[in-house]
């Protein structure tokens, strides 16, 4: 057990097990001030990262506060204000919103037993065994699936302020993300072996269902425990990794992300990865992480702000000032964490995300390499690649969006892809099967955007001019056949960029996962401390094809 001192205005610390105990110092009157707000965003950022950490019970220091007989409430209208702090909004959630209303309306205190009977709080026990309960309960309900309980607890959270389409989407993404986990997959099998073997589903014998919720889990046979341990778990393991589902503040909201962490590896280097117009890190950002991973360099997949489980209001909005502040915002939190190795970082971007990505890398000297794949890096290019025709096709849409805009009603939506000849953002033969390949299966491409975006060049002013500023090495991809993005700026780019070699064109096949060697540019710089792989069967392939 270990305990920091407390500090008036900060956090006292005390580790107990799997259990974090936070206590709050806020002086005398116990009062929750700005820095202890950001010790605690502080505190749940290392905590995502600590395995060892289970649950964290939240409390204070002061005598009555937090724990004590004692009346809550929302008495902020006898001091002529209203609740603050998402006072008005969190027990709205909780109680309804008559109930709410009333007791912001009033400013009456409501006494304990009344707070468990309107589910305001969930148990009502003694002063002195309040902090035992409490942690007798986080210990409990940490032993089940840390990803399971992310998950539920987005889902709920999250989907609770949504329409019942959205919550069920974002469901939708929180299972088919989940289900492959190897804790997922082991438990699953588990449980329909042991329905194969008994003849009867497991749970409904009373004592299995018991040790499951004693346990966290569904209890597995001792052969397929050491199994799943050995494959979840094994640090030594060649080309192991972790992920986690982690969000970062960008804006007014945030972004949903999983950070990757290579096993055995302490602080690898990182490399942030966003995607193209529409598209989600379901499409595949997935398989290029878990190379990266395998090799032993971290990396932080993220969804921009409008888009999936990631915050923003409207939806499905392509705004380039906005995803550029979502880049910032990943960076940020990369290199603030301490698990990976802040100072030691890449970046990956494809199509307009491909041109995100050597934005941010001219803007950031200290940043080691930049992977630009089939990028976006002209909007007037891009135009011109859809034709004049297809360009005015799109004319009427943009205009119904103004006048939505004008009335305050729902942004009109444009397909992000189509056929050839058919209206939206992308419509050359090979732009909607693209978008379609990314896709897991069971999962929807949602394939519109505001149109609002037509507005905007794809890049901002000045970006074939930007990478005279970048220093890292930087790799570009360009598709050799497909005009979907407008390929002349990106050809021009490394002449723009002070480099003399000439871009080598090579056709670039649609692949479903992503071809890719570890030992490609700016690997030295970041793969100081990655641990030795053998070669994989692709790239002896490919050296046997390729000598040079």
């Amino acid at each position: 057990m270990t305990k920091t001192p407390a500090i008036p205005g900060r956090l006292e610390l005390e580790a107990r097990g799997s259990v974090l105990i936070a206590r709050l110092e806020g002086g005398p009157h116990g009062l929750m001030e700005l820095n202890i707000a950001n010790e605690l965003a502080a505190l749940m950022d290392k905590v995502e990262s600590e395995e060892a950490v289970r649950s964290v019970v939240l409390t204070g220091t002061h005598p009555g506060r937090f724990i004590g007989d004692f009346f809550i409430g929302q008495p902020e209208v006898l001091l002529g204000i209203l609740p603050g702090g998402g006072g008005t909004q969190r027990l709205t959630r909780l109680v309804g919103a008559h109930r709410a209303l009333m007791m912001m309306l009033e400013g009456r205190p409501v006494p304990p037993a009344k707070a468990l009977e309107i589910g305001l709080i969930d148990e009502v026990v003694p002063v002195d065994a309040l902090l035992d309960r409490a942690l007798a309960l986080a210990e409990y309900l940490g032993s089940r699936s840390r990803d399971s309980i992310g998950a539920i607890k987005r889902a709920v959270y999250l989907g609770g302020s949504m329409t019942l389409e959205e919550g069920l989407h974002l469901e939708r993404t929180e299972f088919i993300t989940i289900a492959p986990s190897k804790t997922a997959q082991s438990l699953m099998v588990g449980y329909l072996d042991r329905t194969e073997r008994d003849g009867d589903l497991p749970l409904y014998d009373p004592m299995i269902y018991e040790e499951a919720l004693a346990g966290g889990r569904f209890p597995l046979q001792d052969s397929e425990a050491r199994e799943m341990n050995a494959v979840s778990h094994s640090p030594s393991a060649a080309g192991a990794f972790t992920r986690q589902d982690v969000r970062f503040e960008s804006g007014e909201t945030y972004c949903s992300a999983w950070l990757y962490l290579p096993v055995g590896v302490e602080r690898p280097p990182v490399v942030v990865l966003g995607h193209g117009p529409g598209a989600t890190r379901e499409m595949r950002l997935d398989v290029y992480s878990e190379h990266f991973a395998a090799a032993g360099i971290a990396t932080l997949a993220f969804t921009y702000r409008h888009f999936d489980d990631s915050g923003g209001q409207p939806r499905q909005l392509i705004s380039v000032k906005r995803q550029l502040e979502d880049w910032e915002a990943a960076l940020a939190f990369v290199k603030r964490r301490a698990d990976v190795d802040g100072s030691r970082l890449a970046v990956w971007g494809n199509s307009l995300g491909g041109g995100h990505a050597i934005t941010v890398a001219s803007r950031h000297p200290e940043m080691l390499a930049a992977i630009s794949q089939c990028p976006f890096t002209d909007g007037l290019a891009s135009a011109a690649a859809l034709g004049l025709k297809g360009t005015l096709k799109l004319a009427p849409v943009i205009l119904r969006h103004f006048v939505a805009k004008l009335l305050r009603r729902p942004p009109v939506m444009v397909p992000i892809a189509a056929p050839p000849g058919q209206t939206a953002l992308m419509n050359a033969h090979d732009a909607l099967p693209a978008y379609q390949a990314l896709m897991p299966k069971g999962m929807e491409f949602v394939n519109h955007v505001a149109a609002r975006v037509s507005r905007d060049r794809h890049l901002p002013a000045g970006t074939l001019r930007g990478p005279r500023k970048v220093a890292d090495p930087v790799l570009r991809q360009q598709y050799r056949h497909g005009d979907t993005a407008g390929q002349d700026p990106c050809t021009r780019a490394p002449r723009a960029a002070g480099r003399d070699q000439a871009l080598r064109r090579r056709p670039l096949r649609l692949l479903r996962g992503p071809r890719l060697r570890t030992t490609g540019v700016g690997s030295d710089a970041l793969s100081a401390q990655a641990p030795a792989r053998p070669p994989s069967t692709y790239e002896l392939e490919m050296k046997k094809a390729n000598p040079s």
